[in-house]
């Protein structure tokens, strides 16, 4: 895979231009930043291509690839009912099947990103997105559905409405009080979660920052009806993402199917018909990654509370101050939540959360996070804008 993924590297850098680069998972395989400015050189990413463990080719949004945007469309129902609405367009537009939706391609100058309730616009100020034949961490390979022409179209993406969203927020409504249930059954079902919990050694339920346990997760998870299957199995991803949260680090694919996935799966009498277990995987597999507000406890607090006790990642172990080494950790497990986007993280919220004396003080903190390049400002926020400022944590490792 690395000679196609190379060879795929040469061709966007030399036929349209693109500043590309390789990643691991969807995450950069080195340094990425000098390439926000300026595309590498053929020799730089041959090099880039030898690293192991390559899996991906993620090219640079905005100016520096000729002001090229991505609109990422989440929701499965988005997609459709926007190319109905404008089918000229649709069929024009480079587009790539991820695996979570699609991303539509287009270029145009000073596109900024957006957060929209079915998906994102990502353009400038540190936004990259992967490309084919990237292979996304669920096995999942990104493949060009429309390709692109000799010439990307240059269109402002707010004339054709990829600047809103076309179907309504994904976020599941206040769960309903569950059936009766045999309570023989649940009591072995219960059981059976128990000892599965003890062999993954994670046995969530002793923690109490934890929003839920995951017994009671998968119970309030099953649905009522076969219109509730979609639902369910996103509220089944926000608890398991929570749950991640506060065990300091992701679940395996193994172990979400094997924890959360095969249990709810089994329990649920109400599958929709024709729908194979291989499909609802992927739905809930899907739903993971598109989670941004995991169950229960606030994002920021409990990745704050949970900063505290975890080893800090090799980026932080550059500053001598511990308080330095805790924003970056907290940064890295905001990252972690947000996935492939960016975070919010207030200068009022880290002053509060540093106890400092002024919002400079906190203000200059973020600065040289920013300026030695483990975050990247993405949106700038203000009074203005009555919003946070996100940012992207760089420094994986």
């Amino acid at each position: 895979m690395g000679a196609d993924l190379l060879d795929s590297g040469l061709e966007y850098l030399q036929r349209y231009g693109w500043s590309v680069f390789a990643v691991r998972g969807k995450v950069a395989a080195g340094r990425w930043k000098v390439f926000q400015g300026e595309r590498p050189t053929e020799r730089e990413l041959r090099r880039m291509f030898k690293r192991p463990d390559v899996t991906g080719v993620a090219v640079v949004l905005g100016a520096v690839s000729g002001d090229l945007w991505a609109r990422d469309f989440d929701v499965p129902e988005a997609l459709p009912r926007w190319a109905a609405a404008f089918p000229d367009v649709a069929r024009g537009l480079p587009r790539v099947a991820t695996a979570r939706g699609h991303h539509v391609f287009g270029c145009w100058p000073g596109v900024t990103f957006a957060d929209l309730a079915d998906g994102e616009m990502r353009a400038g100020g540190g936004c990259y997105c992967l490309l084919p034949p990237s292979k996304h961490p669920t096995g999942h390979v990104y493949t060009w559905r429309i390709p692109p022409p000799a010439a990307i179209p240059r269109l402002d993406p707010a004339t054709v409405g990829l600047d809103r969203t076309w179907c309504p927020d994904t976020s599941p409504p206040e769960q309903r009080d569950r059936g009766p249930w045999n309570r023989e059954t649940e009591e072995s079902e219960n059981q059976r979660v128990r000892e599965t919990e003890e062999v993954w050694g994670c046995n969530t339920g002793e923690n109490g920052n934890d929003p839920v346990t995951l017994p009671e997760l998968i119970r309030r998870a099953i649905p009522q009806s076969e219109h509730e299957n979609y639902r369910t199995l996103f509220l089944l991803a926000r608890g398991m993402k929570a749950l991640a949260l506060a065990r300091g680090r992701e679940w395996t694919m193994r172990e979400i199917e094997a924890l959360a996935f095969t249990p709810w799966y089994e329990r649920n009498r109400h599958l929709r018909q024709g729908q194979t277990r291989a499909e609802y995987l992927s739905e809930f597999l899907r739903g993971y990654d598109l989670v941004r507000h995991p169950l229960g406890a606030g994002v920021l607090d409990a990745t704050w509370a949970k900063s505290a006790t975890i080893e800090p990642p090799p980026a932080a172990r550059q500053f001598v101050s511990p308080d330095l080494q805790r924003v970056v950790t907290w940064c890295s497990l905001l990252q972690a939540v947000a996935g492939d986007g960016p975070f919010y993280l207030s200068v009022r919220l880290l002053q509060g959360k540093l106890r400092l004396g002024s919002p400079r003080a906190a203000s200059a903190i973020l600065r040289r996070l920013v300026e030695v390049g483990i975050l990247a400002e993405v949106e700038k926020g203000g009074r203005d804008t009555n919003r946070a400022t996100r940012f992207r944590f760089l420094a994986v490792a």
